[in-house]
């Protein structure tokens, strides 16, 4: 079972205080939002539902603080089927229904259950107590240490976070059995007793603190504690985070720091790993190199993120924000401050490596996260007055068909989209700008040009929407044969820019024209055009721009409920009779047709005559003219054909008559 937790639980958690989380190497501990890295600063955050979602995709889950600044939320987790025992052996019912539980689906004996503590009962209670087993399944109580996660992603797994029962509106308040178990193991732990934690620990422990998230091991919720000054961490050894088995003196890099392990230490909460921030001695040998085997494991472990590669802008993404060029080529001067050498090459191929393993696309990702209501079906019917400010009905459900095109191309990268819509009108009145409002101007590029290459191709490639700008130009300049399969194109093969080879680029992006006049040269072309006839009137950019999210979250819905991307043949017979009224008359028409008529009687009509009356010279009786010669040829009732002549047993290539043809043999 899945659930969409950022629509369907986040609005549920209206006031909790908040913590947003995704950060660190298990992608669980709570994250700054501003920079996507470790928040320090987590005990005092207290974010609301509709801050969390504004946040974005980099929010992988959510947590919420405990004790009285969540009105007097305490949770006990319950790690595993020992601890499900232990309860029982405790005298507490490790599963009372009748309250909120959150588990996962992928391990039913992992789950944590949420209780209310009268205000009465809340002085003297410990951040947290620990009841330990043999096994290190343990159940922890948590009052106003740490943050417990509620809803999101277990990126580490690849499940998710569930309401196995309740909700944050159906909390009972804590029961006999479970206050009275709590209360023993405080009483057991004494005031320096194993299990005691938080910030009700001894006075002989001031000075430390919890460390979360823990830089060493990762831990994302109590247990592990840092100095006051920062300079010493212990490591707790848990079963489901440990520090990494290392020799007296060997040091490691986290978290931007080395640190050097200095042995066991005994704590209230059991077995822990002393770390203290390693002091550099002056030493001539030589770095040890990394070496391309472990580069990969390496990296990641060192970086505590995993880069992310931008599939439209090429560039990677690593805790939260883009890396320039300068600063991956840069990288292997961070990562050699440590006690290895990384190689400038090595660094930057590794970096780029682990970013190819986890693509992701912006526009998916804003698609995926739109808050908005959808667009109101009366405007959703009647796009051609949204946003044009007209009354056409053909381009309302074509551009209906369009949207739907450019999530599906987001979705389905390379899938089928031939159709451009055209918008004819007078310069100034907004065109190029209604695009911009639509797509946005991060995903949208007005500057691809008659050639038709590589440098095109990319721009499509990091677009969602590309301009052809002022298209009667390109339909007067570029052949029409060219132009159509440009259009109708899924895949570009090219080697991109800079790049060390031929690559298929799927395309993710649509196209958006605009023109002064008609650009129809090419009859057989029409289908893939709509032109849509604008007045000379100020576009509604601003309608547009405002309710942007609102449109493309109703076009994201027509999507997944499977509506046509495409115009049906009964819509492509109106659009086509409709452009059929902006053709462009082309200038030979008249004189071949004239001809064609004074030769009704001659059995054929051969290419060199034509060319002769247009006066056309050998150097210019190329392909295209050629072609233009048989359509007009064609629509005057002739036909380009190979037939015997009279008796000759050869045959010839000619213009004929198509009555001829109903007798000759073909």
């Amino acid at each position: 079972m899945t659930t969409d937790w950022r629509s369907e639980l986040l609005p549920q958690l209206t006031g909790l205080p908040l913590i947003p989380c995704g950060a660190g190497d298990k992608f669980k501990a709570p994250m700054d939002p501003a920079t996507g890295y470790p928040a320090s600063n987590w005990p005092s955050m207290a974010y609301s539902p509709e801050e969390i979602a504004g946040m974005g995709s980099k929010v992988l889950c959510v947590g919420t603080r405990l004790g009285p600044d969540a009105g007097g939320l305490m949770s006990v987790d319950i790690d595993g089927i020992q601890a499900i025992n232990k309860a029982i052996e405790l005298g507490a019912d490790p599963d009372p229904g009748g309250t909120w539980k959150v588990g996962r689906a992928n391990n039913r004996h992992r789950y944590k259950l949420f209780f209310l503590v009268p205000k009465d009962r809340w002085e003297g209670l410990p951040g947290k107590v620990v009841m330990q087993t043999e096994t290190g399944e343990n159940i922890e109580i948590f009052w106003d240490s740490g943050q417990c996660i509620v809803a999101g992603e277990h990126r580490i797994s690849g499940g998710e976070y569930l309401w196995l029962e309740g909700t944050p509106a159906e909390i009972a308040e804590i029961p006999d059995d479970w206050w009275e178990v709590w209360q023993n193991t405080i009483k057991k732990s004494g005031p320096s007793g194993p299990g005691l934690t938080g910030r009700h620990m001894p006075a002989q422990n001031d000075g430390w603190r919890d460390c979360i998230p823990c830089p060493i091991c990762g831990r994302t919720e109590p247990d592990c504690r840092i100095s006051g000054d920062g300079a010493a961490i212990l490591c707790h050894k848990g079963s489901r985070w440990r520090p990494p088995v290392l020799a007296v003196g060997e040091t490691i890099d986290k978290g931007g720091k080395t640190w050097a392990y200095v042995g066991d230490k005994r704590t209230a909460v059991g077995e822990a790993a002393l770390f203290r921030v390693h002091q550099a001695q002056p030493d001539l040998r030589k770095k040890r190199v990394v070496q391309a085997g472990e580069a990969l494991a390496k990296m990641q472990e060192e970086l505590g993120d995993a880069p992310k590669l931008n599939v439209r802008s090429r560039f990677v993404h690593c805790h939260g924000r883009e890396f320039t060029q300068d600063e991956v080529s840069n990288l292997y001067l961070f990562l050699s401050r440590g006690p290895s050498s990384w190689p400038k090459t090595l660094a930057m191929d590794t970096f780029n490596t682990l970013a190819g393993e986890c693509p992701f696309d912006p526009v998916m990702a804003y698609l995926g996260n739109l808050k908005a209501e959808p667009l109101s079906e009366e405007n959703w019917e009647r796009l051609d007055q949204w946003l044009f400010n007209i009354d056409d009905p053909i381009t309302a459900r074509f551009m209906q068909r369009y949207a739907v095109a450019a999530v599906q191309r987001v979705f389905e990268p390379g899938c089928q989209q031939r159709q451009v819509p055209v918008l004819l009108g007078e310069q100034y009145i907004g065109k190029s700008e209604l695009g911009r409002a639509l797509f946005s101007d991060q995903w949208y590029g007005d500057g691809i040009r008659s050639a038709m290459d590589v440098d095109d191709v990319t721009l499509m490639a990091h677009c969602w929407a590309v301009e052809f700008a002022e298209f009667d130009g390109f339909t007067r300049k570029t052949s029409a044969e060219r132009l159509k399969a440009f259009i109708s194109r899924t895949t570009d093969i090219c080697r991109r820019k800079y790049g060390k080879g031929t690559e298929r680029i799927q395309r993710r992006s649509v196209f958006w024209g605009t023109a002064n006049r008609s650009p129809l040269t090419d009859r057989t072309g029409s289908t893939r055009f709509c032109l849509i006839d604008l007045p000379d009137k100020k576009l509604p950019l601003g309608r547009v721009s405002l309710d942007r999210d609102a449109f493309w979250r109703r076009a994201l819905a027509a999507y997944r409920d499977g509506f046509q991307s495409y115009s049906t043949d009964a819509e492509l017979d109106q659009i086509v009779g409709r452009n059929a009224g902006y053709d462009m008359p082309d200038p030979w028409e008249e004189p071949i047709g004239d001809f064609l008529k004074r030769k009704a009687q001659t059995p054929y009509v051969t290419f060199q005559e034509i060319y002769e009356l247009l006066d056309i010279p050998a150097v210019r009786q190329v392909p295209d003219n050629a072609k233009r010669i048989k359509e007009i040829a064609t629509k005057c009732g002739w036909v380009y054909t190979r037939r015997r002549i009279g008796g000759s047993r050869d045959r010839k290539w000619a213009f004929f008559p198509d009555h001829v043809g109903q007798q000759a043999d073909e």
